[in-house]
């Protein structure tokens, strides 16, 4: 009898097992990148910087900073699979102000070494992490031997110090020129490929600035002379009124020069001191603090609940939140502007809350207010016929107009629009108002002078408006 023939003859070989290093590297890797993406996070204070590290993996190598609340900039920056993401959580600007001799330099001299320390840190922590997850996982996993799991521990070191080496010798710092941005921190590049020409530029014209006092009492003569007829009446009150100074330390610098030489009663601010409504952005004009004379200010859309909070910190400074004040016998109103209490700064045209809340005090009050200060001219005109000074920023252009009994009056930008200035091709000048009033419970508005100020030719022109 023939014996049957097996239906898959002749017999198929068994596959072979896979090699037992396998099992064990795989999970040796799986270790390394759960352990490192949760656990290797740290947070390190540098020099008054608070700034967060992390590492995972990723499919290409780059490098991402966050920048809360204005974005984020991200650039490939290196060779390895490893995404670094870096966040700046908080900035301790008491270091600043704690040094009186402080400079770039010297700062750069202790931040450095500071931040390798850290760095050094957060690698060792790194390498330290990542042998414990390979060590942790294949345990679990695998339930290895002793043996093993030293393999599975020097594996894991090997392959994140590797890893580390890599990216430090493949990493482009260069790689940032073309980095992509998101959120308000957009507006960088910009920033970015123009800065040598603009801190040239602003140090060119901070030598030039000096000459400001000296040009200044010159032209205080010259006003003296004009037509007696056209001059303001003996004790009226002044006040200078300044906008969309952006945060430059040379618009600050006018404020003093024009306060000090037209002796002037109070400065009206009609907002934009800032750029971003960052605390660190007040550093640069940290110079107002030396003022002394009341400076009332209403935010701009560019300002913040912290540049707001500088400002009541001032020796005599005010902040417009939908009251009248009174200063040097002039009653004003204000308040700020509604994306000066948003994350970033924006502009629109949602200024009808605005308009509300301002016609609700002006109800209540017994007493018309003389004068208006607002950032945006929009709130400003719909108060035409209703306030005799209405005082606004925002456009960059100086402007007088009578809207019926009423003034707009627009000092353009006292900051000559801050960095954006110093980029332009041609010069943008730093421009004031003066208001000139009468004494008394019923002060009235006799005169406006429109300053312009051309630091690169150190030309200052003053014209003069009486309003009849």
């Amino acid at each position: 009898m023939a014996l049957p023939i097996a239906k898959n003859y002749p017999f198929k070989k068994p596959k072979p097992a896979p090699h037992p290093l396998i099992p064990l590297l795989l999970t040796t890797l799986a270790g390394i990148c759960l352990f490192v993406t949760f656990l290797g996070p740290a947070t390190y204070e540098i020099q008054g910087f608070q700034v967060g590290i992390s590492l995972k993996p990723a499919l290409e190598g780059q490098t991402i900073v966050e920048l809360p609340p204005l974005g984020s900039l991200s650039a490939r920056t290196h060779a390895t699979p490893l995404e670094i993401t870096v966040i700046l959580k908080n900035v301790n600007l008491d270091i600043f102000n704690h040094q009186s001799t402080f400079t770039v330099k010297a700062f750069q001299d202790i931040f450095f070494p500071a931040a390798r320390e850290a760095l050094n840190r957060f690698v060792l922590r790194q390498l330290l992490v990542a042998t414990l997850g390979a060590v942790l996982l294949t345990w679990l996993i695998l339930r290895s031997s002793i043996k093993r799991l030293a393999f599975a521990a020097a594996v894991g070191l090997f392959l994140m110090l590797a890893v580390l080496v890599l990216t430090r010798y493949s990493y482009s710092y260069d790689a940032f020129r073309q980095a992509e941005f998101q959120g308000t921190v957009a507006a960088a590049p910009q920033v970015l490929n123009l800065t040598s020409q603009t801190l040239d530029k602003l140090a060119e014209l901070r030598s030039k600035t000096t000459l400001v006092t000296a040009n200044l009492e010159s032209l205080s003569g010259r006003i003296g002379q004009l037509d007696l007829l056209n001059a303001p009446g003996t004790g009226s009150t002044k006040l200078l009124l300044v906008a969309d100074i952006h945060n430059n330390p040379l618009g600050i610098d006018l404020i003093h020069a024009l306060a000090k030489h037209f002796n002037v009663d109070a400065v009206l601010d009609a907002g934009d001191l800032t750029d971003y409504g960052s605390l660190l952005e007040t550093e640069l004009i940290k110079s107002l603090r030396e003022l002394d004379i009341p400076y009332v200010f209403a935010a701009g859309n560019h300002d913040s609940p912290a540049v707001m909070n500088f400002v009541r910190q001032l020796p005599r400074g005010h902040v417009l939140e939908g009251k009248v004040i009174t200063i040097a016998g002039i009653k004003i109103l204000g308040m700020p502007d509604p994306w000066a209490y948003r994350p970033v700064p924006g502009t629109g045209n949602d200024f009808q809350e605005t308009v509300k809340q301002l016609e609700e005090t002006l109800s209540r009050n017994k007493f018309k207010p003389d004068i208006l200060l607002v950032h945006n001219p929009q709130v400003a005109e719909k108060f035409a016929g209703r306030i005799p000074v209405l005082a606004s920023g925002h456009t960059h252009q100086p402007e007088i107009k009578k809207i019926g009994p009423s003034l707009l009056v627009n000092p353009g930008t006292t900051g000559a629009a801050g960095i954006r200035g110093l980029q332009a091709s041609q010069e943008v000048p730093y421009s004031a108002s003066i208001l000139y009033f009468t004494p008394g419970e019923k002060p009235e508005t006799t005169a406006i002078d429109m300053i312009k100020y051309e630091p690169l030719s150190g030309r200052i022109t003053v014209e003069r408006q009486v309003i009849d």
